[in-house]
């Protein structure tokens, strides 16, 4: 079966922040945080550019031709990495610190049907996930220009979909969409080379993953079993054991973390709405105190690194909802809705980070 049925009968518009990491050998100081935000349009094969002022609020800045289907990309130091579904390949672009547009540096191929791609939390491998071949293509960024290296490739379940990494950079996870899976990997700090743990059961078709920044918990959005699983991570291992599984809204299809670990949101395609869930801090479970309506076919949900504000993709309604969010109740206040151009994929807002990993990540 593959997923790119999906993409020929859908306007297929989602929206998920994925933060500029600030690689340790760059200086990336002229890039500053939340300045600009990317969105490639499936449809279109083009990636939109927007100026983001101190509001959250967007402002469209022109777009770029970039291929086939682009259907993700995230943003590193002064690099923008982009996945495109149909031409299976990766493709590099560097940043402009000033206007915030892109200039292409290079094209990668990858496996069949590149689904998502991340980089690392210490901003020195790049790893995307091949929905049609089932594994994830993984690489080195080899300077500040943001030039890529292959690692290799790894087996995943089937059709991997999304990854995640526990905030020190030891463990990735990654949803399989098909065989209700998630896979768990050792990630090796010197080479980036990924080693398996196993494949652990995460409900009936797994679409996202997150995991808190403790990293104890990880957590999984099914999205046709309309379900929210929580495991815990056990320490030094990486391995998964269940906590819980509740049900959720009608199809959960993407997942976040505010910083603080307190709140967690899901964004259900079935319902058009966000969901609210209160984690509790030492069993992990969440709960849910808040649902805010969305745009037809919510589809993605992210937010800037600071959790002030949260950005949805209504898949449906081609538009992007953005939301203030309050710290401490954790509930979501409109901002605007900004209409899209169909096919709108991802919308990634550039964020510059130190690289330094939390203390409970050193030995």
């Amino acid at each position: 079966m593959s997923m790119r049925l999906i993409y020929r009968n859908l306007v297929f518009i989602s929206i998920h922040v994925v933060f500029t990491v600030g690689v340790c050998w760059a200086n990336t100081s002229e890039l500053q945080a939340g300045r600009f935000a990317y969105v490639p349009n499936l449809q279109a094969g083009s990636v939109s550019i927007f100026a983001v002022d101190d509001k959250g609020k967007l402002h469209a800045r022109g777009n770029i031709k970039v291929g086939s289907a682009p259907r993700n990309l995230i943003a590193v130091g002064r690099a923008v990495y982009l996945v495109d579904v149909w031409d299976h390949k990766l493709s590099v672009f560097s940043i402009d610190a000033q206007s915030g547009g892109l200039t292409p540096s290079a094209v990668l191929t990858t496996g069949q049907s590149p689904e998502a791609v991340a980089v690392d939390p210490h901003g020195r491998f790049v790893y995307v996930v091949n929905g049609d071949s089932h594994d994830i293509s993984a690489y080195r960024i080899q300077n500040e220009q943001g030039d890529l290296v292959e690692i290799g490739r790894y087996a995943s379940g089937q059709y991997p979909t999304a990854l995640a990494f526990d905030p020190c950079g030891r463990f990735l996870y990654v949803t399989n969409y098909l065989d209700h899976t998630v896979s768990a990997f050792t990630v090796d700090s010197d080479s980036g080379a990924l080693e398996s743990l196993g494949l652990f059961n995460a409900g009936d078709n797994p679409a996202a993953a997150v995991v808190d920044p403790t990293g104890r918990f990880l957590y999984v959005a099914d999205g046709i079993g309309s379900t929210l699983s929580s495991f815990r991570i056990k320490p030094e291992l990486g391995t998964l054991g269940l906590v819980s599984r509740i049900a959720a809204p009608e199809y959960p299809y993407a997942i976040v973390i505010n910083p603080t670990g307190r709140y967690l949101y899901t964004a259900n395609f079935g319902s058009d709405d966000v969901t609210t869930y209160a984690i509790n801090a030492e069993t992990g479970i969440p709960r849910i105190i808040d649902k805010i309506a969305a745009g037809i076919g919510a589809f993605s949900i992210t937010m800037d690194a600071a959790g002030e504000r949260a950005y949805v993709a209504n898949l449906r309604a081609s538009s992007l909802s953005v939301f203030n969010v309050h710290a401490e109740e954790g509930t979501l206040e409109p901002v605007e809705t900004v209409q899209a151009d169909p096919g709108s994929a991802t919308l990634m807002l550039n964020s510059v980070i130190s690289g330094a990993m939390p203390a409970s990540c050193i030995n």
